[in-house]
């Protein structure tokens, strides 16, 4: 009996490592599904606020559209509904790139769960084969013919694991199949939003266009109509004394604060900017359009005060500081677009205006050179330009005089 134990161990050794050759794939594609789907559940977050802010301007801008005046009104929501739009784009952009990465890894998932699917039914198959094969030579009998109790124990040992891995093999494929069932319905799902999000850029690529026509419109108005021309005149000198009202309110904040400092024993080194008279670097390399001082517009022989300068620049150059500083303010300023304002102490602002981007926030300090926005062409009736200030409280100061003679 010993030669057919010896048998009976080499076929069991045999056929356990066969079945253990089908053990459950690698969760390396499970875990790059998880991690793309959960990206585009904190994507669709950023979307809907982005959505939520278009819907808010597009409803003031059908509110407004219907009023006479309101020039620097309508030309700011009009601006802020392209600039939300041009991000919605590009974020849908990101959602579909995202998508289209996610579909490829449940495709690979899919096809991996296939595959597996397929390799346990085949080794359920080759199970069945062998036990057929096996005829009258049951599993009572071979523990029967056992010749020790010891020996039994090693056969009864041998088809306790043999059942269990059947058992489990069987749960495993009943598994795999709801993971099939799953992944497909995923990924059906998934190439339907690539669809929503197509059709949701056409649309937002038709309204941004639709905003940028009457953003145009606007503007040949107020070059080809004086009464339109002398009403924005109008409305932006009343959006000067809004921003030398908030410049008196930041001095007097700033003027308080140095006062505590006084108190303290310290003392406010913010006079250093006098220093760099005609030493400051420029804020963005490009020609002067317009210099400090009254300006006659060429056709209607109106004239207004420029309180900076306005340098033609590249769209998306990058705007700098001219000295190290505090951000005190960011945001849309009716008339100047979107605007950075800093405060670098003894009571000296600078202004930078017109700006296509803001990259950094309220409150961040920022060195000399230190990168603040990009080049733009909102609050511009110019095209992309930068228009830069310098302050002391709320007087303005000549820039041409604080700069250094040549760009560097």
């Amino acid at each position: 009996m010993g030669f057919f134990t010896k048998i009976f161990e080499i076929v069991m050794v045999c056929f356990l490592l066969m079945v253990a050759g089908a053990s459950a794939g690698s969760p390396t594609e499970s875990l790059t599904v998880k991690k793309f789907d959960q990206e585009i559940k904190e994507h669709e977050q950023s979307l809907e606020s982005t959505r939520s802010q278009i819907k808010a301007n597009r409803k003031k801008i059908k509110e407004i559209q219907t009023q006479e005046g309101n020039i620097l009104a309508k030309l700011e929501l009009l601006e802020k509904d392209i600039d939300n739009t041009q991000r919605l784009i590009k974020r849908l952009d990101k959602g579909l790139l995202q998508l289209i990465h996610l579909v490829d890894s449940l495709s690979g998932s899919l096809g991996a769960t296939e595959g597996q699917l397929s390799n346990h039914r085949e080794v359920m198959m080759k199970r069945l084969r062998f036990i057929y094969k096996q005829g009258q030579f049951s599993m009572l009998e071979t523990l029967l013919l056992a010749p020790s109790l010891t020996d039994f124990y090693k056969r009864f040992k041998f088809f306790k694991i043999l059942t269990d891995r059947d058992r489990d093999r069987l749960r495993g494929i009943d598994r795999e199949k709801t993971q099939l069932e799953t992944e497909r319905t995923l990924l059906d799902s998934h190439r339907l939003k690539m669809q929503d999000i197509r059709s949701e850029q056409a649309e937002e690529i038709e309204a941004l266009l639709k905003s940028q026509s009457a953003r145009k419109t606007i503007f040949e108005n107020l070059k080809e109509k004086r009464a339109s021309h002398e009403k924005l005149i109008k409305e932006f000198v009343k959006k000067e004394n809004e921003l030398e009202g908030l410049l008196v309110i930041l001095e007097k904040s700033r003027k308080e604060a140095a006062e505590r400092l006084k108190r303290r024993g310290k003392v406010d080194f913010g006079s250093e900017f006098s220093q760099y008279y005609k030493k400051l670097p420029w804020p963005v390399q490009g020609q002067i359009l317009n210099q400090f001082g009254p300006i006659r517009h060429p056709k209607f022989a109106t004239v207004t005060f420029n309180k900076g300068i306005d340098i033609r620049a590249g769209e998306g150059a990058p705007v700098t500081s001219i000295a190290k500083g505090e951000v005190v303010y960011t945001g849309w300023l009716r008339g100047y677009g979107k605007i950075v304002l800093l405060d670098h102490s003894g009571g000296f602002y600078t202004l930078y205006g017109n700006l296509g981007e803001i990259l950094v926030d309220k409150g961040t300090q920022v060195n000399s050179g230190g990168v603040i926005g990009a080049v733009g062409d909102t609050g511009s009736l110019e095209g992309f330009k930068l228009h830069f200030e310098i302050r002391m409280g709320k007087d303005s100061l000549n820039p041409l005089e604080w700069l250094t003679s040549s760009q560097q």
